[in-house]
């Protein structure tokens, strides 16, 4: 066989493992991306099955934040070790054990063992999930837009999937709150099976794990160095960190108002439904509120979060018959889904907006680590109001905190952010 022969003979067969990766990456996408049968009925499976307060269940976000600032390191460097494949199989292997400690577990120090494997396992899936779709697209000009047209058709797969799932489990919460559960750790069964049909796609030689290291810390070094030294995206990174914790920190809240409201799993199934759809409509509106709001869109979103934490109380707080409240409760849920998938794409606008391409890794490094530190201290900040008053008044603490984080934010930001692109320096810039 000449080298001309064998080097197409190689091109033929690479060609046809990307053509592999790329077919099967929507479907994995769709049962993969996150649990189905879990949320909405997460927070009453822990708190009524597994006897834990409202305050331990909020507690629960604070440990897997840690564990996730924790082990990124480690999950970046397993993926690169030893590949982008057995790193996609690993994750989903990591979730689970996450599940099944979920239903075995006979206490709350449990938790730290459950959360540490969810924290492996999502992050190890996150990076490893864009990487092996990266490599599987060849070099062009529209490499990226292949990428983000594969990733978005999985994605709205999975959120029609998920919705459909978030309305069963209520249903099936109701006949035995662990057949949810089990449910969850069918589709993710069935999301690490899919991971074995990947095949690799020739890399570069792996580096020794000395050099991985120190790699990954060097790029985390300067992401951190160069962060500090830009003022825009040192507001940037605050918005973005406070609206994650805020975010995170509401769907707890909204699923313990609906249970204190006297609504069964079912209910509550079907607002989280409808609270899923409702993200994409709200996505899909990302552009018209830039357009509108400019430089104070992100500070309008923030207040928007505040109005939930404070109508949902106020709601709850009034002598209304248990449908009315519900009612005008799911309508903030829904209010607040809008807001959470229109900042969804802002963010992610505003953050790549004066970065090039070089910097991307150092930038998704400090932003996963600030957004976890602020999803951590907010989450604390909401299990200690639960310590000491019900949900209803925990909501109106949050709103008025919000409104106090909200202010020193956003004033913090008004000198930093909302310039033409011509009046930043370039360390603001970023590059």
């Amino acid at each position: 066989m000449t080298e001309e022969e064998k080097k197409a003979r190689e091109e033929k067969i690479l060609a046809k493992k990307r053509k592999n990766n790329i077919k099967l990456y929507p479907i994995y996408k769709m049962i993969a991306y996150d649990w189905f049968f879990y949320y909405g009925i997460n927070v009453m499976y822990f708190m009524q099955t597994k006897n834990f307060s409202s305050s331990q269940a909020v507690l629960m976000t604070t440990i897997f934040s840690i564990y996730t600032i924790l082990f990124q390191p480690i999950c970046a460097l397993v993926t690169e070790r030893i590949g982008k494949r057995a790193a996609l199989i690993l994750g989903n292997i990591m979730n689970l054990f996450a599940i099944i400690t979920a239903l075995i577990m006979r206490g709350f120090g449990w938790v730290f063992l459950y959360e540490a494997f969810a924290a492996l396992g999502f992050g190890i899936k996150y990076v490893a999930e864009s990487n092996i779709l990266l490599y599987s697209i060849p070099e062009s000009k529209h490499r990226m837009e292949t990428y983000t047209k594969i990733e978005q058709k999985g994605y709205s797969r999975y959120c029609v999937l998920a919705a459909i799932s978030s309305i069963a489990a209520g249903y099936l919460f109701n006949i035995n709150p662990y057949i949810p559960f089990c449910a969850c750790l069918a589709f993710t069964l069935l999301a690490t099976v899919l991971s074995f049909s990947f095949v690799d796609i020739k890399e570069e030689p792996a580096q020794t794990m000395d050099k991985e290291v120190k790699a990954y810390i060097k790029v985390t070094r300067s992401g951190f160095k160069k962060a500090l030294k830009s003022n825009r995206l040192k507001a940037l990174l605050l918005m973005t960190s406070l609206s994650w914790g805020i975010i995170c920190l509401l769907q707890n809240y909204q699923t313990q108002l609906l249970q204190f409201c006297g609504n069964d799993s079912v209910i509550i199934g079907i607002v989280f439904a409808g609270i899923i759809l409702i993200k994409g409509i709200g996505a899909s509106a990302a552009t018209a509120v830039n357009k509108k709001f400019r430089n104070k869109s992100l500070t309008n979103l923030l207040l928007g979060f505040a109005v939930v934490s404070v109508g949902s109380g106020l709601i709850a707080l009034t002598p209304l018959p248990t449908l009315a409240k519900t009612i005008l409760i799911s309508l903030m849920c829904f209010f607040n889904a809008i807001i959470e998938g229109i900042n969804h794409v802002l963010e992610r606008r505003y953050i790549s907006s004066f970065s090039s391409i070089k910097v991307a890794t150092s930038i998704s490094s400090v932003k996963s680590v600030t957004d976890n530190i602020s999803r951590m201290i907010i989450s604390i900040i909401g299990s200690a109001y639960l310590t000491f008053t019900d949900i209803r008044y925990a909501f109106l603490l949050m709103g008025a905190t919000t409104l106090l984080l909200i202010l020193f934010a956003s004033t913090y930001a008004k000198t930093r952010l909302g310039k033409k692109p011509e009046e930043y320096t370039k360390r603001d810039i970023y590059q």
